[in-house]
């Protein structure tokens, strides 16, 4: 934890005498290092559209609140590549009306945004989704402070999963007796003596709407490379081993399904417990399923039919281990 004293004088009148007392204070670097973004996501399959609906938390153990944050929903353009355009569509996305501006001039994935009470969303010129809080004038702004929750950041799109990032941005107090006194926003550059404000800035990441041909997948390997690793695939995690913090309790899985899988062939099991009813399964659809993690070693297991190249039918088995330590 960063501190810088100041100096502080008051006056104190006794026996009508005047006394100056100086007194030392503290600032607190806005360390947020510990909140943390999480998400819940569903996926209506009549009308094909996925919801997201974020949950901010920022523990007792910060030093700041977080005023700001925002998941990057930019897509590389052009986003209008032939195997794109059913995710385009942007009918009957729920919207609640938060939505206060709009920069990116069309360049944006078609989105539903909701908002939590006290907060508004807008959308940056390249696509970014940014939450805001919101006050009528003159009034103090709805702050995630220190040991708050903060659920209902929502986006509802036909754009199926991926791996975003999300960007937490602490309150930084620059007022006097900060070191940002006398630089403000300029501090980090030409060398002036005080912190760069984005180096308290937090990202993490997340699983949010990204376009198909965007999503970076891997295969559990094991079978046949042209065909048959393709009934599974992964989004989230990228590595069929992954090491975890300690204090690790869940795990989005994004599973992506082939286009010639028999769906009914599907069995999946974590530590031996089945676990296939959590996953919606569909040829060329994309589960997310939340998984509870214990301490030590986390085995999953997947398995499906699917029809190869040649006609027959094959079976595409594949393991993940999340290790919490």
């Amino acid at each position: 934890m960063k501190m810088f004293a100041r100096n502080t004088v008051f006056i104190t009148t006794a026996m009508a005498s005047i006394v100056t007392v100086p007194v030392c204070a503290e600032w607190i670097a806005p360390d947020i290092s510990k909140a943390d973004v999480q998400v819940e996501v569903k996926f209506d399959l009549a009308t094909g559209i996925y919801s997201y609906d974020y949950t901010v938390t920022n523990p007792s153990s910060s030093f700041a609140p977080v005023c700001c944050f925002w998941i990057a929903t930019k897509p590389e353009f052009p986003a209008s590549l032939l195997g794109d355009r059913p995710y385009l569509d942007d009918s009957g996305l729920s919207s609640d009306g938060s939505l206060d501006k709009d920069h990116s001039s069309g360049y944006s994935i078609p989105l539903g945004i909701e908002s939590p009470s006290g907060f508004e969303a807008s959308i940056g010129r390249h696509g970014d989704v940014l939450w805001l809080p919101k006050a009528p004038f003159g009034q103090p702004h709805d702050l995630i402070d220190p040991g708050e929750v903060i659920d209902g950041f929502q986006l509802h799109s036909r754009v199926p999963p991926g791996v975003l990032t999300a960007t937490l941005k602490p309150k930084i107090d620059m007022g006097p007796g900060s070191p940002y006194e006398e630089y403000g926003e300029l501090c980090g550059e030409d060398n002036s003596p005080c912190p760069d404000p984005n180096t308290f800035w937090e990202e993490r990441r997340v699983v949010g709407p990204q376009l198909p041909h965007e999503r970076e997948l891997i295969d559990g390997k094991g079978q046949r490379g042209r065909d048959v690793n393709k009934f599974l695939r992964f989004a989230n995690p990228l590595e069929t081993s992954v090491d975890l913090p300690p204090d690790t309790e869940h795990y989005d899985l994004v599973v992506v399904f082939g286009e010639t899988i028999v769906p009914e062939s599907f069995e999946a099991s974590l530590n031996r417990s089945d676990i296939t009813d959590r996953f919606t399964v569909a040829p060329g659809g994309t589960a997310v399923v939340k998984l509870p993690l214990e301490p030590g070693r986390n085995k999953v297991v997947l398995s499906i039919d699917g029809e190869r190249d040649d006609g027959r039918i094959a079976t595409d088995t594949d393991q993940i281990t999340f290790v919490v330590k």
